[in-house]
């Protein structure tokens, strides 16, 4: 371990907590990580800044924290393709995934082929990716109507039997659709209310219902 990439763990090591690695580990990441939150990787990425060679290292030590770390430091402009998939195949943890795909799929030429490709694909995860690129093309408004209407056609037709964590992607493409495409609003509302997914998913104080009508009509109402 050369003398960056030593001095790196130990420091995630040091901000990592028992009860942050706990409830991670419930959440998919395994037992090989510190436990270190979202906040706290991000502020040492901002020191780091962009660092290829030190992001391919840490990720190559298989710990979560050093490879969420890793996807906030990487240039995805030096990654292949198949070294952008292979990033993709070995993870199997949502909130890892979700990152590697919103700071480093998202950011290479791959992107638009990585979501057809992916998103009718076995492996759950790469499935799950599929979709989170779609939806994050539904944010920046880079979807045709062409490609809103095949995505809803999807969504009405597989999501009620789709495993949770495609499901769950799936149901936030619906949502980012309504939010930010006006003219599907009511069709998306309407096809939640039809599926009925995650509407009796608990939903802690302060926070936003998962289930699509709901969250769609919280967001809305905060634009008024």
């Amino acid at each position: 371990m050369n003398t960056t990439l030593e001095k790196v763990m130990s420091q995630l090591e040091e901000l990592g907590s028992e009860n942050s690695r706990a409830s991670y580990e419930k959440l998919g990441a395994g037992t090989k990580q510190f436990g270190v939150g979202a906040v706290k990787t991000r502020a040492i990425a901002k020191k780091i800044k962009k660092d290829h060679p030190l992001a391919l290292e840490l990720w190559q030590t298989g710990n979560s924290d050093a490879q969420f770390l890793a996807a906030l430091i990487m240039n995805p402009s030096e990654l292949s393709k198949h070294q952008t998939e292979q990033l993709v195949d070995e993870i199997s943890y949502s909130k890892l995934l979700d990152e590697v795909v919103g700071k480093v799929v998202m950011n290479t030429p791959y992107a638009k082929d990585f979501a057809k490709e992916w998103m009718n694909a076995p492996e759950v995860f790469k499935a799950r990716a599929g979709w989170h690129i779609h939806m994050m093309y539904a944010v920046r408004v880079n979807l045709s109507n062409e490609e809103i209407d095949s995505l809803l056609y999807t969504i009405e037709s597989e999501m009620k039997d789709a495993p949770p964590y495609k499901q769950e992607t799936m149901n936030k493409c619906l949502v980012e659709i309504a939010l930010h495409h006006d003219s599907y609003t009511a069709r998306c509302l309407e096809i939640g209310e039809r599926l009925g997914q995650l509407s009796d998913r608990k939903v802690h104080k302060g926070c936003t219902s998962p289930y699509a009508p709901e969250w769609i009509a919280a967001v809305l109402a905060k634009r008024l």
